[in-house]
């Protein structure tokens, strides 16, 4: 339905709604995240004011109870107030202390003896008849100790707290204590509120007990206390509110922060209102802008496909006339320069002939291209080839010389001495011979002197005579285990002749196993090298496995590898593919070329195969220098090499790609100094079998 839809698109729209859709995203992103963003900083600037000024009370609250512990100090101290202690005169304590709570705004002034009796309980007209939570504090100052308290006032019309301290009366001894309170009241509040928008609201026990606020209607809910700050709803009001707690010994008063957020949701709506037009005002330009652009482009396209209409029906005078130097514009000029070469030479069908042979040939042309890379990469193993095939060769020609003269001597020795024998030392003879056939690692130098001097101090401690013949002859056979089994053999006199006869059959079967090992090393070479350069004589994709074209140009580059290469497989079990494996060979042969030559013939060769997403995916890493980014984007361009002259044609990496994707696959390079993979990417199912 959309590939209809964008089918009946003009030109115009083409260019227009992916332009709209692209720049009015972006513009209304943009719109979205910068009014988020200022709104977030007007709210998280406000929380960081409610916290400071919910500092600010916190630290009045304690300067009122300082305030308060520094006016009882100078009233307890007075020697007045002493003399009336001391002679519990209620009349003298009530003549000195009540003109100081008046003066002073307490509202509540007592006096104890050191028993508890109380001397003096004056209150302010909201306290008289009500009782006070007041034994933590009466109990401090009866015992001559400074406490400051909340104390709770009871049976009021409105609860009430105090703002509590106490302080000893001391003569030469305690006489009492002196206690004095204030109420924490809306004028309290009022005070430390002095100055600011804020509101404050006080409350002991869920009850208000004071507030700066007229109207507190709707407030069913408050914020946790010490917890950030949240916002709140008082009287169809908004507020931002924050609390902390002052805690006494007989009750606990919260004390809440209001901060009114009317100012910011007015800002925050113009903003959005500010910013809704801006997005209105961006999105008409960018409309206007598309609609410009859109027919600048289309125009002259328009025009040109009208010129070719009628230069295909046969009007040959017609002519762009655009002199701009974009691509429409050079596109017009090379329009031009058609027309008249067809006016000219009416070659238009010749052309078309031409360019259709031309693709022909390039079609023809590409196996013949590959084949050619392959056989340039060929030339290049050559001699590492002659060399993996000479070797085994060599080393055949050697075993042969040595079974003649070994079998030879041993055909002289080997009747008359079993003819001799008696049958305990024949099995021995035997023994030992199945000993020389186990298979053994190759002994340096070095290795073979200490076996001969272990084996030699061996037979002498035994007293055998001739011992380091005897040992020499061992050492050379590769005997390592325990002599007890033979030695009576090795007792005879005659000794020397009999090890020497076993060490000719050995060196016999010896020599014909290395024979062996290097037909088995030359055919492998050989096989390798006859599926490198076969030819798909078919033409059609056959199932097969991709490890063994990988291990095919591992075999053909092991002169080269095994120089200073470690090489690293890991191959997973995978099923078989569909492909071209002659030219998947080729494939796996420029990957692993190029990555040897990377590396100098010395580093790692990581090679791992794996399934995923329904694909094989065959990864090629190694230690080289790694691929720079400034050519890394050119490296599959057909005739770009870094390689000096003669030493690369350039086509490698190209002739790679042309092949990954005529499989329907995909290559991918990474690469950084000291490790570089590139990672091929074969789908299971690119070809639909069909049987030759």
């Amino acid at each position: 339905m959309i590939k209809n839809f964008w089918r009946r698109l003009n030109l115009n729209q083409k260019i227009v709604f992916p332009f709209l859709a692209v720049s009015l995203s972006i513009l209304v992103v943009g719109v979205l995240m910068l009014g988020y963003w200022f709104t977030g900083s007007l709210e998280q600037s406000l929380q960081e004011e409610v916290e400071s000024f919910t500092e600010r009370v916190q630290q009045d609250f304690h300067h009122e109870w300082q305030e308060l512990n520094s006016q009882l100090t100078l009233i307890a101290t007075q020697d007045a107030l002493r003399q009336a202690a001391l002679a519990q005169d209620n009349i003298a304590l009530s003549q000195l202390l009540v003109p100081l709570k008046a003066s002073l705004r307490f509202d509540w002034v007592k006096v104890v003896n050191t028993e508890g009796a109380v001397l003096l309980d004056a209150r302010s007209d909201v306290l008289n008849q009500a009782e006070l939570s007041d034994t933590a504090i009466s109990n401090s100052a009866s015992a001559g100790a400074n406490l400051t308290d909340l104390v709770l006032v009871d049976k009021t019309d409105q609860p009430h707290v105090l703002l509590a301290g106490n302080h000893p009366i001391k003569s030469e001894r305690l006489l009492g204590g002196l206690i004095i309170g204030r109420c924490i009241n809306d004028e309290m509040l009022q005070k430390i509120a002095t100055g600011s928008s804020k509101q404050l609201v006080a409350l002991a026990n869920h009850q208000v007990i004071a507030k700066t606020l007229p109207d507190m209607q709707g407030l069913t809910a408050y914020p946790a206390v010490d917890a950030a700050a949240a916002r709140i709803e008082v009287g169809n009001q908004h507020y931002l509110a924050k609390a902390f707690t002052l805690d006494g010994s007989r009750v606990s008063l919260s004390i809440f922060v209001l901060y009114p957020i009317t100012a910011l949701e007015a800002a925050r709506t113009e903003l959005w209102l500010r910013l809704g037009l801006l997005l209105l005002l961006g999105g008409t330009v960018v409309i206007s802008v598309g609609v410009c652009i859109a027919g600048a482009i289309a125009r002259p396209i328009r025009i040109l496909i009208r010129m070719t209409q009628q230069l295909a029906q046969g009007d040959l005078s017609v002519r762009v006339l655009d002199r701009s130097q974009d691509e429409v514009g050079q596109l017009s000029h090379a329009f031009n320069q058609m027309a008249e070469q067809l006016a000219e030479r009416g070659l238009l069908s010749q052309h078309i002939q031409q360019l259709q042979q031309t693709l022909g040939d390039l079609e023809k042309n590409q196996t013949q291209l590959i084949h050619a890379e392959k056989m340039s990469s060929l030339g290049q193993l050559v001699a590492g080839v002659a060399h993996e095939i000479n070797t085994p060769l060599g080393a055949i020609q050697s075993s042969i010389g040595n079974i003649t003269s070994a079998l030879e001597q041993a055909l002289k020795e080997l009747p008359p001495l079993l003819q001799t024998l008696p049958p305990d030392q024949l099995s021995n003879f035997f023994t030992l011979l199945d000993w020389a056939q186990q298979p053994q690692e190759m002994l340096s130098s070095r290795e073979e002197r200490q076996l001969k001097r272990n084996i030699k101090q061996t037979l002498s401690e035994q007293g055998l005579l001739h011992a380091s013949r005897l040992a020499d002859t061992l050492s050379k056979m590769g005997v390592t285990a325990a002599l007890d089994p033979i030695l009576p053999l090795l007792q005879a006199a005659d000794a020397p002749a009999i090890l020497g006869t076993a060490h000719q059959l050995s060196i016999v079967q010896n020599n014909s196993r290395n024979i062996q090992l290097a037909v088995e090393r030359a055919s492998r070479t050989v096989y390798a090298l006859k599926n490198y350069v076969r030819q798909d004589v078919v033409g059609m994709p056959v199932y097969a496995a991709v490890a063994e074209g990988i291990d095919t140009v591992l075999i053909i580059y092991q002169n080269q590898i095994k120089c200073g290469i470690e090489v690293e497989k890991r191959y997973a079990s995978l099923p078989q593919l569909l492909c071209y494996p002659e030219e998947l060979i080729q494939v796996w042969s420029n990957l692993i070329s190029n990555a040897i030559q990377a590396m100098n013939y010395r580093g790692k060769l990581a090679i791992a195969t794996s399934k995923q997403d329904e694909h094989i995916v065959v990864q090629i890493a190694d230690t080289g220098s790694g691929i720079s980014p400034e050519i890394k984007a050119r490296i599959f361009e057909p005739f770009f090499t870094t390689k000096a002259m003669g030493e690369g044609t350039g086509l490698g990496l190209s002739i790679v790609k042309n092949i990954v994707a005529k499989h329907r696959g995909r290559i991918e390079v990474e690469s950084t100094p000291g490790h570089t993979v590139f990672r091929v990417w074969l789908p299971l199912h690119s070809f639909s079998y069909t049987s030759p």
